[in-house]
């Protein structure tokens, strides 16, 4: 039975960050020498309200912080993180809501009384069918990529917007002022705090969890393993969609790679129509994990006039 676990937690772990970062460590070893213990880590956590919520707080702690540059390195913005149904329909509405957003509508939801509080806007029927028409056509022709947790990596880097240790080295692209991001942890919710601190008994263990008991944050690959554990069997997800707009920005254009052009002229249709001008680069991942989506969008303060997450 246990040789069945272990094959078992091998296919649903190997190439991903969990197996890469235990690799050659006693941690890996003592994954599979308790092999049982560690598939009920992963699967009791899988989808679990209390690891989403958890994973919504450390979003919230590395980039909704305030002052040039973000929190410990991390592009300084807001982060929106949703759990829907799988399917296209749900991750449309969300777009509809928060992203592509006809003008005529920001015009009238930027509109603010004497106290600055925003006029609520509903978008005219005809213009919202339209935009949801061109958002069902891009995500039907959307061709995911074959490895979705190697996407997630490069866009978590992507977000630390400074060299970390900046003027020593030996520095890791994440570790930015890692008292900063130790502070900024240590103020997040109670289930970010219920998380870190018990983080260090769950298999299979890992360096980035060996390290953050040391005083050492590697953001980039604790936000990739906590993605990993809460869509677990991570093999069996799929990119729902990876876009950064604006799509033409300099950067931008790996997420594009690939595509085809009908999914191509219809985001670029959508930017044209119904994305506002004054907003800053926005990131937009969604993945699919059985019956559920996880909708992720992170959005850059830095050259922003308007706030999209904010709304």
């Amino acid at each position: 039975m246990e040789e069945a676990v272990v094959d078992r937690l091998l296919a649903a772990v190997v190439g991903t960050s969990l197996w890469a970062d235990s690799t050659g460590k006693r941690a890996c070893q003592v994954s599979l020498q308790k092999p049982i213990l560690a598939l009920s880590h992963l699967e009791s956590l899988a989808h679990s309200q209390f690891l989403f919520s958890a994973f919504r707080q450390l979003l919230r702690a590395l980039w909704d912080g305030e002052g040039n540059g973000g929190v410990g390195g991390f592009r300084s913005g807001s982060s929106w993180l949703l759990e829907a149904p799988a399917g296209p329909d749900a991750l449309c509405d969300a777009l509809l809501e928060r992203v592509f957003v006809p003008r005529t509508s920001q015009a009238n939801s930027d509109a603010a009384d004497g106290e600055g509080t925003s006029v609520s806007s509903t978008s005219p029927p005809d213009i919202r069918e339209s935009n949801a028409a061109r958002i069902a056509a891009m995500l039907y022709h959307y061709k995911p990529p074959d490895d979705w947790g190697l996407s997630l990596r490069s866009l978590m880097g992507d977000a630390c917007a400074a060299p970390v240790n900046r003027g020593r080295k030996g520095g890791a692209r994440g570790q930015a002022r890692p008292a900063e991001l130790a502070s900024a942890l240590a103020r997040g919710g109670n289930d970010l705090q219920q998380l870190l601190h018990g983080v260090r008994e769950l298999l299979p263990a890992t360096r980035a969890v060996k390290e953050l008991a040391e005083g050492k944050v590697d953001a980039v690959r604790l936000v990739c393993q906590i993605m990993e554990r809460l869509v677990f069997p991570p093999r069996l997800a799929r990119m729902a969609l990876q876009v950064s707009l604006p799509s033409g920005r300099p950067g931008g254009e790996p997420a594009l790679l690939g595509q085809p052009p009908a999914f191509l002229r219809n985001l670029r249709a959508l930017e044209e129509e119904a994305w506002s001008a004054d907003a800053g680069r926005l990131d937009i991942w969604a993945i699919e994990a059985g019956s559920l989506q996880y909708i992720l969008l992170l959005e850059d303060h830095a050259a922003a006039d308007g706030r999209l997450l904010d709304r």
